[in-house]
């Protein structure tokens, strides 16, 4: 109007917004179309044509009828209407526009608002969502997200798997932290029937996923009736695990390894190749192991994890979702126990292909020492390193080694790798065996000895516990026979060895004794992988028994009599009721069977009067297998060296050309099946 003066702006109105202000609106802005534009996607294809739910509606998940489900399973009929699916998807709008979103030097947070009724991420560790808004996944990565979780069983059934797996194979090789996982389960179940489903981590998948394929494998290999029960029967275990282990695959793509590496993925490579599942048939002895195996030995070199030593400041450790900010010391000491478990296994794989003599060379990425700066993992208890409600900046120390934690069994484990390697280089090379090299790590492997057996004394321990007790216990034993060897042989002709006699008997003995106790104590193993640990230990120290019997009449009886309790134990065996695990049990008990009864009865007739007898008479058992050779076999018989090689017990890491069989069963054309000689 004219000769109108505008109205004076009120205080309220405030001054014009700022150049740095619009432009973080702005932002915020195309943040907010991006997410409707990628929710409506998801609603779009949630759909077919017809109205039926698409395959990988997070409403279809539970596609495995158990005795845990409470309902039917979801039919086209009852999949949530489109409408619905858009009104949540808005609801989930509406949280993001009332300050989900940080902004750069702006805090638009506003907690009061956000919505209850909607699972969502927050930033907290630990946390299964992707925390960046910039990386939040796009429409693709989201259908792929939402066809993993379809094919994940349960709430109930995921439950038992998981629990099955800490009590069970997660004892002995502890890749994740209980408290850790469980509340990272709690915040997926939750968020798997919401629209926050799509900020979930596609790595935590892959490791939610490889923990219920090792624990359906366990179950389906070590005869574990109440917990199968509550899951579902063998068949629909089997067929979980197929379309888990598709899931896998497509959780490994959809988490960007390539472009973005995570410690989880590392996490989840560890458990399904780990050494719990070399018995058994999980992908691990094919080349899909190989290349798991290689891609672990990557990560952990590329996360900067092999070089976590103390020269690395708290403010330059590796940064990853795995691994909280404020605790330096969870940081620390999960990337040590990583490395070394595959320095561990590395170390294993060089002590065998020594033991091989002169096989193939391998063809995976090895690990070792040489790379390694981390130190070895100490003994501190998970919750030392992160406990829900307790200052993770507080001053902890690790416990003493009679402590038992959850990384004793690792230690211990590491240890006895370590020593089977340094042993098996002075086998192969026994000029730089001494006596006072004996002697020097005869005394370290006793007081690891000792030190395992104090827990024990010190706690009152699980079945498993036990018999990974008893487990370990034998391995540092047959790590004493193995460094004793050389002298026990010259001890029966040279008076200065008798101390090496003595202590390479006293590890057979106790070897076999374990063994027995074992037995006495439970009916069967739990878990089924140690099975082999035990057999095969108890072969080898058949093996020196033998010896001692042949070469000292004096002591013959006694041999005979113990060798028969071994033959009693050994034919008294349980087989495995799966298929798979047949192959595994011919090789560590039928034939080991098979030798001990050999070698009682050339006791029992005329058995080799000299050491050159008895070592021609071994190499014709170990050839033969199944045939008892005449024990007045001509010594002067010479037998190419390379008939004698260690079998592949690990045969996806190298050519097994020689003693592996890929599909099980036994084979005239395979005689060494079962080396007598790769513990003595």
């Amino acid at each position: 109007m004219e000769g109108h003066t505008p109205a004076p702006a009120s205080a309220s109105q405030g001054s014009p917004a700022t150049s740095s202000e619009v432009e973080a609106l702005k932002d915020r802005l195309e943040l907010l179309e991006k997410h409707i534009v990628r929710l409506v996607d998801i609603v779009d294809t949630a759909q077919t044509p017809n109205g039926s739910a698409h395959k990988s509606s997070p409403h279809s998940h539970s596609i495995y009828p158990t005795p845990l489900s409470h309902q039917a399973v979801t039919t086209p009929a009852s999949a949530p209407s489109k409408s619905t699916a858009i009104d949540k998807t808005f609801l989930a709008l509406d949280d993001l526009s009332r300050g989900y979103t940080e902004s750069p030097g702006n805090d638009l947070t506003n907690h009061s608002s956000i919505r209850s009724d909607i699972p969502r991420p927050v930033d907290i560790w630990p946390s299964v969502f992707k925390i960046n808004e910039s990386t939040l996944s796009d429409t693709k990565t989201s259908q792929l997200i939402y066809e993993i979780v379809s094919v994940v069983p349960e709430d109930q059934v995921v439950s038992v798997l998981v629990d099955h797996h800490l009590t069970n194979d997660g004892i002995f090789w502890h890749f994740v932290q209980e408290n850790v996982f469980k509340a990272e389960l709690s915040q997926f179940t939750q968020a798997r029937h919401a629209p926050s489903l799509i900020l979930v981590d596609p790595a935590w998948l892959a490791l939610l996923i490889a923990i219920l394929r090792v624990s359906i494998q366990s179950l389906l290999s070590d005869n574990d009736l109440a917990a199968t029960l509550l899951v579902g029967n063998k068949a629909m275990l089997k067929l979980m695990d197929r379309s888990l282990a598709d899931a896998f695959e497509t959780a490994m793509y959809a988490s960007k390894v390539l472009h973005e590496p995570q410690v989880r993925i590392l996490q989840a490579l560890l458990l399904l190749m780990g050494p719990q599942q070399l018995g058994r048939f999980l992908d691990t002895n094919t080349e899909k192991g190989t290349l798991w195996h290689d891609v672990a030995v990557s990560l952990c070199i590329h996360l900067r994890l092999t070089g976590v030593d103390d020269t690395v400041t708290d403010d330059d450790l590796p940064r990853d979702p795995a691994f909280p900010a404020q605790s330096p010391l969870y940081t620390r000491e999960w990337s040590s126990r990583y490395v070394h478990s595959l320095l561990f296994l590395d170390e294993v794989l060089e002590a065998l292909e020594t033991d091989r003599r002169g096989s193939s060379k391998a063809r995976s990425v090895r690990l070792t020492a040489d790379h390694v700066t981390s130190p070895a993992p100490r003994n501190f208890r998970d919750e030392d390193l992160w406990c829900e409600g307790i200052d993770v900046k507080r001053k902890v120390e690790p416990q003493p080694s009679f402590v038992l934690t959850e990384v004793s069994w690792q230690n211990h484990a590491f240890r006895t790798a370590y020593y089977w390697k340094i042993i098996s280089g002075l086998i192969r090379d026994p000029s730089m065996m001494t006596l006072d090299i004996v002697r020097s790590i005869d005394s370290e492997l006793r007081q690891g000895d000792n030190e395992l057996l104090s827990l024990r004394n010190s706690h009152q321990l699980t079945r498993v516990q036990d018999i990974l007790l008893e487990s370990f216990h034998g391995s540092y034993q047959q790590r004493c026979l193995r460094l004793h060897r050389q002298y026990f042989l010259r001890s029966y002709s040279d008076r200065t060895y008798d101390f090496s006699q003595s202590a390479a008997l006293s590890a057979a003995r106790s070897i076999v004794q374990g063994h027995k106790n074992v037995v006495q104590k439970y009916d069967t193993f739990n878990p089924r992988f140690l099975a082999l640990v035990f057999f095969s230990h108890h072969v080898s120290a058949t093996v020196l028994l033998f010896i001692h019997g042949c070469l000292k009449p004096s002591a013959r009886s006694d041999i005979q009599s113990e060798l028969q309790s071994s033959l009693t134990l050994f034919i008294n065996a349980i087989p495995p009721n799966s298929v798979e695990d047949r192959q595994t049990w011919t090789l560590s008990v039928g034939r080991g069977k098979l030798f001990i009864e050999a070698m009682l009865t050339a006791l029992s007739n005329d058995p080799p009067a000299d050491l050159s007898g008895v070592e021609n008479y071994l190499l014709h058992l170990n050839q033969r297998g199944s045939e008892s050779p005449s024990a007045d076999q001509d010594s002067s018989t010479a037998l190419p060296d390379e008939t004698f090689t260690l079998p592949s017990l690990l045969g996806m890491f190298d050519d097994s050309g020689d003693g592996y069989i890929p599909n099980g069963g036994m084979s005239a054309q395979y005689p060494a099946q079962l080396d007598m000689f790769m513990g003595f």
